[in-house]
């Protein structure tokens, strides 16, 4: 085993689950939570994997025109300035933040 010393104090590897999506750890109880808030009063428990999906797409554009923003500003850092800007710049609804 080269590049490992001369074996003492080797800690051993540990079993992990693999690479899988953020969004995946978004349960269902806290998609029913963000429905509830939004209005809703029951929503099918089929539709959680089209929401999860719709929330992936949501986020990425987001992101994306967040860090478009930083970049125009001539800055590596993404500020919450400029996700308060990117919500504005889709058009939506957004409470609770000033800008």
């Amino acid at each position: 085993m080269a590049g490992r010393g001369k074996g003492r104090n080797v800690a051993a590897k540990r079993h992990h689950k693999g690479h899988r999506d953020a969004v995946e750890g978004v349960s269902k109880n806290a998609i029913r939570q963000l429905a509830r808030r939004a209005g809703l009063k029951c929503i099918s428990g089929l539709s959680c994997e089209m929401r999860r999906k719709l929330l992936k797409l949501f986020l990425k554009n987001l992101i994306q025109d967040a860090i478009t923003i930083a970049e125009d500003n001539k800055r590596k850092t993404v500020t919450p300035m400029d996700v308060a800007f990117a919500i504005r710049w889709q058009q939506v609804t957004s409470r609770g933040f000033e800008y």
